[in-house]
Order: structure tokens, then C-alpha cells, then sequence
């Protein structure tokens, strides 16, 4: 290749790069301006699933704000470009100070490093800045054996009773105990979901203090298929730099397959699981999740249309809205609790997913925030949800369990409350946790109140609810909440278990990820 062909393709090459980065620094402050505290772990982790499922409100979001920018600068160098040309300018830029022998010179492809050089520099400062790019790097450079020393594999240690019950358990998008009062362990001044907060009352509801506070979220927990797995297996999932996962698609067929979740340990123990959510359900790897563990009977928006529930052109939110959700629950649970065996129906609900949540036609106007009156609505609709459970023949052998999948990842509507945080490590809000009610549990505890606990602790505590015995009281990470023992928060403490947590693991990528070293 001679000079001249090399110059024209490093001239090419260079506005790809220009293009590429700049795209990337836009995507960032669009993230920053959508997304309130989320790492680099679960943006890596979400986009390499693709868009697929993803709520048309959202993705309209981004093309709004990023088409119009990145048009305008394509717009502007072009028309720089002709001018240029049409004049025959050397140079974008030439002129000479005055009163000085000095002349400023300034080509477009000068320019274009500038321009690139800015992009990297800014979206590199919004990537630390707001999703902790500089922790994510130093921490993926260390090592820890904490999970070594800390994990218990299930194998074993769970003991069903020969007559076994039925679990219903109900992930709450973003649910958080952070939406109720003060007077209950909230952060606002009004209630926002009395109903969920009546339920928690009267039922188990684990609490860090003697009010209504749920669960802490550990780092690799924080979004909706980490959340699942997290409070499924009991230990969070982790993304490090130098590990071949990120970048490829994330398969849990592939890894974490000799793990043991919840639905696995039921199904050795007879049970049938299914799960339903309003979204299609491969968005975020939750199809490869649900197929690799518990082999999940699965209803979705796709199958929502297939069953006639929905038209095959009805697309709302991020499929159908929990309104259509609770009716497709209620026909499929009568359906399945006629079977032999027990069951375990598992449900994600999307109206509370962010921003501001969808206002179905069941949403009040009791508020002047939109998600306020959001999650209202969704507390009423899990409360008469659950009502309608308490009215079936087989609600009496069966435990229900309604948990926050993680929490919210709105920017505005907890940007107050999360700013008075007293303790704030490593972009954890220590104000901000997880909903938790167990209903009708086959156990009682004395051991509700004034505990440190995270979300990998529901995964021992909810086989405990339907009366597993847990031998040691623990599983994964987790420590089975109804019988009293110490938890690895309470060991350990938060800042330690959250560093360690964040830390390069040999032992999870070769035992529990099952990574070639």
C-alpha cells in the first residue's frame, strides 16, 4: 500500500473512530440522564443481550435524544466539508494573532482528533462520574477469596417434608420498601403502597430496623435477571474484567449450569415450575436463566398473544401492562394447581419498571408524580392479586412470597431521598431497600427485626418458608432469615462483604461459572 492509499485509510479509519466514540459518549449521557445508580457490570451485562424486549417508551427515549445529536454533527461536518472544498480552504481554521508572530493553523483532520479526544475524555468522566467506571477497574484487578470460604453448595442440604407446599412467588419490579413513610421505614412523606405496607404487617416481612425495612442489594444484583439469580442461587452475578463472558452472549446454559437454584432444588423434589412476566422474556438472558435452571414451564408476552389474551399487534409499556398480567396469573394458576404434585408459580410484574412507570387504566390521580401514582396502583393490584389467591381451595398448603426484584433505577423520583443517604460506599445507597413479605409460610420466626441482610438471603429463606429444612441454615451466600443465624452482612458488615463482593473470584469463575483458566 503506498503512502497516499495509507493516508486515505487512516483518514477513513479515523472518522469511524470519531463517529464510534462520539455515539458512545451521547449513549453515556443519555444513560446518565435515564438510569439512576447502576454500574458498568450491569450495562456490559444488559447490552450485550441486545435490544430485543426492550420497552419501546425506553428505546424511543434513546433514539430522541441520540439521533438528533449525532445528525447534527454529521450535518455540520458535511456542509464544513463542502465549504472547504468549494473554496478550496486548506485549512478549518487559519488565522494570525495580533501583535504576535504566531499563526494558528487547524486542518479537519486535526480537528477530528480534537473531536474525538473530547468524546473519549468526556465519556469516560460520565462513565466514572456516574456508573463507577474507575471502582469497576479497580476492583476487577483484585482478588478475593471471600466466596471461597463463604459459599455453601445446596447439594444436600435441603430436606422437603414428605407433604410438600405450593410456592407463589412475586417479583415486584424495582419494589422497594424505600416507597413507603417514615413512620414505617419509608423515605417519603407520604405512603406510597399502604396495601403492600398492611401486607408486611401482617404477615413475615425481614426488617433492618423494627419498622418495614427490607433488603440491601449487593453489587451484581442490581437489575432485573441479577436480581432473580441472585435471590435464586445466592450469589450474585459477576462480570470482571479479563473474563471471555463479556464478551459474549450471556448463556446460562452454558455457565453457572451446575448450580442448584430454587427451582432446581424443587424440581428434584417433585415439583413443577413456571413462570410468567408481562415482557418478552428473553430481554436480559431471563430465557436462558429459566430454561438452564428448573426447566420453567414459561408464559410471557409472546405467549400471551399465542393464548389469545392479547391481540399479536398490542404492544404496550414493555409488552402488556400487570392489569392483563394478573388475569393471565389467575387463568394459569387455576389451571395448574388441578394438577398432581405441588407447584411453583413464579411472576415478574413491569408497570413499576422505570421512568415513571406505566399509568394503566386502574392508576388514580392521588399524587403529582406519575410513578408515585404507579406504584400506588401496583400495590393495590398485588393486594387484590393476592386476595384472590387467600379465596382458592389450594391457598392452604400454599406460601406466598412477594420480594422487589432490586431497586429502582429511576433518576429523579429517588434522587432526594437517596441524596440524604448517612453511609454511601462505592455508589451503594444505604437507604434504599428491597421489599420482602412471606405469606402464610409453613415456619414463624422470632428473628423479623433489626437484622443486616441482602437479597442473596432469600434464597435459603424462601425453600425455608415452604418448609425445607436447611441444614447449617445456609445456601450460596445466603443465610436462611427464619432461623436467626448470623448472616455474612452481620459477620462481615456491608462494606466488607460489598469490597470483597466486587473483587476478582478464581474460585466463582472456575467452580460456580465453570470458566476455562
Amino acid at each position: 500500500m503506498n503512502n497516499s492509499r495509507m493516508r486515505k485509510f487512516l483518514y477513513v479509519l479515523l472518522h469511524l473512530l470519531v463517529f464510534i466514540v462520539l455515539c458512545s459518549c451521547v449513549s453515556l449521557l443519555w444513560l446518565r440522564d435515564n438510569f439512576g445508580d447502576i454500574g458498568i457490570d450491569e450495562i456490559i451485562f444488559t447490552l450485550s443481550a441486545g435490544v430485543k424486549g426492550t420497552s419501546d417508551e425506553l428505546l424511543s427515549s434513546y433514539y430522541k435524544f441520540v439521533i438528533p445529536i449525532m445528525a447534527f454533527f454529521v450535518v455540520f461536518y458535511a456542509l464544513l466539508n463542502y465549504v472547504l472544498h468549494k473554496f478550496d480552504l486548506k485549512y478549518f481554521l487559519h488565522f494570525r494573532i495580533k501583535n504576535k508572530n504566531t499563526t494558528i493553523r487547524l486542518k479537519m483532520s486535526q480537528l477530528l482528533v480534537i473531536v474525538l479526544i473530547g468524546s473519549f475524555s468526556l465519556g469516560v468522566y460520565t462513565a466514572n462520574e456516574k456508573f463507577g467506571l474507575f471502582n469497576y477497574i479497580k476492583y476487577s484487578s483484585q482478588k478475593s477469596d471471600f466466596i471461597e470460604k463463604n459459599y455453601v453448595n445446596p447439594d444436600g442440604k435441603v430436606v422437603f417434608p414428605d407433604k410438600k407446599r405450593n410456592l407463589i412467588h412475586i417479583f415486584m419490579e424495582s419494589g422497594e420498601t424505600t416507597v413507603m413513610d417514615k413512620a414505617n421505614g419509608g423515605l417519603f412523606d407520604q405512603n406510597y403502597v399502604p396495601e403492600l405496607t398492611q401486607i408486611a404487617k401482617d404477615n413475615i416481612a425481614f426488617s433492618q430496623s423494627d419498622l418495614l425495612e427490607g433488603a440491601l442489594v449487593t453489587p451484581g444484583s442490581t437489575w432485573t435477571t441479577g436480581g432473580i439469580f441472585s435471590q435464586s442461587n445466592g450469589i450474585p452475578i459477576k462480570r470482571d474484567i479479563g473474563n471471555d463472558a463479556l464478551i459474549k452472549k450471556h448463556d446460562f446454559n452454558h455457565y453457572f449450569r451446575t448450580l442448584k437454584s430454587t427451582a432446581d432444588i424443587l424440581r428434584e423434589n417433585g415439583y413443577s415450575n413456571y413462570f410468567m412476566c408481562g415482557s418478552d422474556v428473553s430481554f436480559g438472558g431471563k430465557n436462558s436463566l429459566l430454561t438452564s435452571h428448573g426447566k420453567y414451564k414459561i408464559y410471557d408476552y409472546n405467549t400471551a398473544i399465542k393464548d389469545g389474551l392479547i391481540d399479536k399487534d398490542y404492544f404496550v409499556w414493555w409488552g402488556m401492562e400487570d392489569q392483563k398480567l394478573f388475569e393471565y396469573a389467575k387463568e394459569k394458576i387455576a389451571t395448574i394447581s388441578k394438577n398432581p404434585g405441588p407447584f411453583n408459580f413464579t411472576m415478574l410484574t413491569v408497570d413499576t419498571h422505570h421512568v415513571d412507570g406505566y399509568k394503566c387504566s386502574l392508576c388514580e390521580n392521588r399524587f403529582d408524580k406519575q410513578y408515585a401514582n404507579v406504584y400506588a396502583c401496583s400495590s393495590k393490584q398485588i393486594s387484590n392479586f393476592l386476595n384472590w389467591i387467600r379465596e382458592q381451595p389450594f391457598y392452604e398448603n400454599t406460601t406466598v412470597v412477594i420480594t422487589g426484584d432490586h431497586c429502582s433505577m429511576d433518576p429523579n423520583f429517588f434522587e432526594e431521598v437517596s441524596a440524604k443517604s448517612t453511609e454511601n460506599f462505592n455508589d451503594v445507597q444505604l437507604n434504599r431497600k428491597v421489599y420482602n413479605a412471606f405469606i402464610n409460610s409453613a415456619i414463624d420466626t422470632q428473628y423479623m427485626k433489626n437484622r443486616k441482610f441482602t437479597t442473596l438471603d432469600f434464597f435459603p429463606t424462601i425453600l425455608a418458608s415452604v418448609g425445607a429444612e436447611i441444614k447449617g441454615e445456609r445456601l450460596g451466600l445466603g443465610t436462611n432469615l427464619f432461623s436467626g443465624k448470623e448472616t455474612l452482612s452481620e459477620k462481615y458488615g456491608y462494606k466488607y462483604l460489598y469490597d470483597e463482593l466486587k473483587k476478582k473470584s478464581d474460585f466463582y469463575e472456575i467452580n460456580l461459572m465453570l470458566m476455562q483458566k
